[in-house]
């Protein structure tokens, strides 16, 4: 159940984030075609079973690669701030372990998608938590 090669250019298309419409034209001969014909058929081609299997498939691939570079990006990352801060902790506060540790939260900020204010608010929402439960202790 494999596709054609022109199919497999159209799915390979629409992952690069090609509209059906560009993606079709790119895989197929549209020279005399309208854009209402071409998107008639791109439409079609994609409802195909095994066409829009292989685009699921090759959709939860990227993700899953997706998925890991952030989480393992986060991890290495995470470990960067950990040895600096260690280092912090042994030596003291100097310009090249406070450069990277602070360097590291901002590459985790913004992987993460965080905005400084949003992060601000998380901080203060914590530190609030914190008092008010400690009141109520």
């Amino acid at each position: 159940m494999s596709l054609t090669v022109k199919q497999e250019i159209f799915v390979q298309r629409l992952i690069e984030g090609y509209s059906q419409r560009e993606a079709y034209k790119f895989a197929y001969d549209c020279d005399n075609m309208k854009d209402e014909t071409i998107d008639t058929r791109a439409s079609r081609l994609l409802k195909e079973c095994k066409v829009s299997a292989r685009y699921e498939e090759l959709k939860n691939e990227l993700k899953q690669k997706m998925f890991y570079t952030v989480e393992k990006a986060n991890e290495d990352l995470e470990w960067i701030k950990n040895k600096a801060k260690e280092d912090i902790e042994y030596r003291g506060i100097k310009q090249a372990n406070a450069t990277t540790y602070l360097g590291a939260v901002k590459q985790q900020i913004d992987l993460n998608g965080i905005t400084i204010k949003e992060a601000k608010e998380d901080i203060d929402n914590v530190i609030k938590f914190e008092i008010v439960g400690a009141k109520n202790e």
